[in-house]
């Protein structure tokens, strides 16, 4: 049970960092465009996630690799460079309200 807390708490603190929360947030959902730039299908491109953060390569690549450790994001078994939420990461953010509605209103803030 304790690592069970702990790994949570990990999480959590993972999400403090503001590109690792606009990963999760592109990840997150599925309808909302920036600059004609589809962000969420639950799913992106190494490249698309670049775009969209806006962040370089090996900063981004450091950023996931944590997140990928965490749980919160999972690395396409199927598509080489392809990354998804995971349902870890999903009920991170609902825990603290993060909902579709939430983030349409919000994104052009956070991004």
């Amino acid at each position: 049970m304790a690592n069970k807390i702990f790994e949570k708490i990990n999480q959590i603190s993972v999400l403090a960092n503001s590109i690792r929360f606009k990963i999760l947030l592109a990840l997150f959902n599925s309808d909302i465009r920036i600059n004609n730039t589809k962000i969420g299908t639950h799913s992106h491109s190494f490249g698309d996630l670049q775009k969209i953060i806006q962040v370089e390569k090996p900063d981004l690549s450091y950023h996931l690799d944590i997140m990928n450790s965490s749980n919160l994001i999972e690395k396409s078994k199927k598509n080489k460079g392809i990354y998804h939420i995971s349902k870890e990461g999903k009920e991170i953010l609902k825990k603290f309200g993060v909902s579709r509605k939430l983030v349409k209103e919000e994104v052009r803030k956070i991004l």
